[in-house]
C-alpha cells in the first residue's frame, strides 16, 4: 500500500510554515515506513525531504500513485478544506471531512459547536483583558493582546494541547503536551512544546475532552489537535486544529506503529504513555531545553530533544 502525505509548506516552499510543516511530514513519513508502508510526497525544488520512498514535484502524479492520502495544511483562507475536497475526488483521504474542517477552522463556528460543554469551559466574550486572533487563523498566527476580529478573554494559566486520532466515535489521545508560548509586546509567539505534560488534572481528563470535541464536531476523524489553557485545574478550550499538529513529532518518535494503527485500523480509546520525555523548539528557543536532554532530530528550523 502506498501512502501519500501532502504537506502544504513543503509542497509550496512557504517559509512561514516550513519548519513545523517539514517536521510533521518527515515524522509521519518515518512512522509509515517503520510500519511497513511505501510512502511518497511532493516537494518544492527548494525543499529537501527525508524518509519518503519517492519525492515528486507533481501532485497529480502523486495522486495517481497513492492508495491513501493524508493532508497537512493551514486551515486559514480555506486552504485545508479546499485541498481535502480536491483530493477526495481522486483518492481516499485520511482525515477530517470538509464540513468538520469548516467548523474547526472558524473560531465562531467552533464556539457554537462546543458551547455548554461538560468537560471544559470556553473563554468569556467580555473581560478586562482580551486576546484577539483571526477568525480562521492557524496556530499562533495573528494572536495578540487587545480587541480584534475575534476577541475573547485572556485566560491566565498554563498552555497545553492534545494530539488525538479519531474514527468519529472512538478517540485515542496520542499526546498530552505542554506548549511554550511567549508574548513579544502584544504579539503571541509559539516557541515549541514538551511531551508528555506532567499536569496531573489534564492527564486525568484528556480523553473526556477529546471525546466530547469529537461528539460535538461530526466528521472530526483522523489526526487533530486541541489547544487548551489550564487555569489551575479548570480546562479552557482555546481552539480545535483539524489536522496534525507539532506534537506529532514526539508521538511518531516514541510510538510510530501506534500512530499508524490509530489512523489505519482505528482508535481503541487508549491514552498513549511515554517512557521518555521530548522537547521540541524553534530555532532561537534552545534555552527552553532542560539540561542533559540530547538532540534526536533537527528539522532545519525545529529541533527535537529527548530526556
Amino acid at each position: 500500500m502506498r501512502v501519500y502525505i501532502y504537506e502544504y509548506a513543503v509542497a509550496t516552499g512557504d517559509e512561514e510554515f516550513l519548519a513545523e510543516g517539514r517536521a510533521m511530514l518527515e515524522s509521519l513519513l518515518r512512522a509509515f515506513v517503520k510500519s511497513g508502508y511505501e510512502t511518497l510526497t511532493v516537494a518544492h525544488p527548494s525543499v529537501g525531504v527525508r524518509w519518503a520512498d519517492e519525492v515528486l514535484r507533481d501532485e497529480t502524479q502523486a495522486l495517481e500513485c497513492a492508495d491513501l492520502t493524508l493532508v497537512i495544511a493551514p486551515e486559514s483562507d480555506g486552504l485545508l478544506e479546499s485541498k481535502v475536497r480536491e483530493y477526495s475526488r481522486e483518492t481516499e483521504v485520511i482525515g477530517p471531512t470538509p464540513k468538520a474542517i469548516r467548523v474547526a477552522a472558524d473560531k465562531r463556528k467552533t464556539e457554537d459547536a462546543l458551547r455548554d460543554a461538560r468537560s471544559f469551559q470556553l473563554p468569556a466574550r467580555e473581560a478586562d483583558v482580551m486576546v484577539s486572533k483571526p477568525a480562521d487563523g492557524a496556530g499562533s498566527e495573528g494572536v495578540r493582546i487587545g480587541r480584534g476580529e475575534f476577541s475573547r478573554e485572556l485566560i491566565p494559566g498554563s498552555h497545553h494541547s492534545l494530539l488525538c486520532a479519531s474514527d468519529g466515535e472512538t478517540v485515542d489521545v496520542l499526546g498530552i503536551n505542554d506548549q511554550f508560548v511567549a508574548f513579544a509586546g502584544r504579539e503571541l509567539a509559539y516557541l515549541g512544546g514538551r511531551t508528555p505534560s506532567d499536569h496531573r488534572e489534564l492527564t486525568r481528563i484528556a480523553r473526556d475532552i477529546a471525546e466530547e470535541v469529537v461528539e460535538r464536531i461530526p466528521g472530526l476523524v483522523g489526526l487533530f489537535g486541541v489547544d487548551l489553557v489550564m487555569k489551575g485545574e479548570e480546562p479552557y478550550l482555546i481552539e480545535v486544529n483539524p489536522r496534525p499538529t507539532t506534537p506529532t513529532v514526539a508521538a511518531a518518535l516514541e510510538h510510530p506503529e501506534a500512530v499508524v494503527r490509530s489512523l489505519l485500523e482505528g482508535p481503541t480509546g487508549k491514552v498513549l504513555r511515554y517512557r521518555r520525555e521530548y522537547v521540541y523548539v524553534k530555532c532561537g528557543a534552545e534555552a527552553l531545553v532542560p539540561e542533559k536532554f540530547e538532540i534526536v532530530e533537527d528539522f532545519h528550523g525545529l529541533r527535537v530533544y529527548r530526556g
